[in-house]
């Protein structure tokens, strides 16, 4: 896993600099008063009107790892998606976050969602995990139960999606 990201580093200089512009991005936010998921100046930004709609996502905890320069785009939109669907946001390769990714690549309930040779269909999870939900005990609260799947979702473009999956398979192949 070292070698591997030591070898992504080499290739791309903001992967090799990820910590720090992390770090600048939240301060300036911060500095700026803007919003952290949407970056848009508070007075524009509309993310505390969003519906909540992780009830509805079931047994399935969703995960968006989000490419650095993904993530430090205003354009990104996946950045709502962790907040919407009640999921974490990752940035890859980011120093806080590779404990959190490597704990997550190391349970068997994590699937990537990427198109590649032998992907399972996205109905297929959510159902199997919906129907293992509805032979749990009713006492038991929705958020107090384990997610039956847990769906990490690479964020960026091709090139970095595709760049982000080969590290990850390399890692733990699913």
């Amino acid at each position: 896993a070292e070698k591997i990201q030591k070898g992504m580093e080499d290739r791309d200089l903001l992967l090799s600099q990820v910590d720090w512009c992390i770090h600048r991005s939240a301060q300036v936010t911060r500095q700026f008063g803007w919003c952290q998921y949407c970056w848009l100046p508070a007075q524009f930004c509309h993310c505390c009107h969003l519906r909540d709609l992780s009830r509805i996502s079931g047994r399935v905890h969703f995960v968006l790892l989000c490419h650095p320069q993904e993530f430090l785009r205003s354009t990104s939109s996946g950045k709502l998606l962790a907040q919407i669907l009640g999921g974490e946001l990752l940035i890859f390769q980011y120093g806080p976050h590779k404990t959190r990714l490597a704990e997550l690549l190391a349970d068997q309930r994590t699937l990537i969602l990427y198109p590649s040779e032998g992907s399972k269909c996205v109905e297929e999870v959510v159902s199997s995990a919906n129907a293992a939900h509805s032979t749990v005990d009713t006492n038991i609260a929705a958020q107090d139960r384990e997610p039956e799947a847990i769906i990490l979702v690479p964020d960026g473009t091709w090139e970095q999606t595709r760049a982000m999956f080969r590290a990850l398979s390399s890692i733990e192949p699913r």
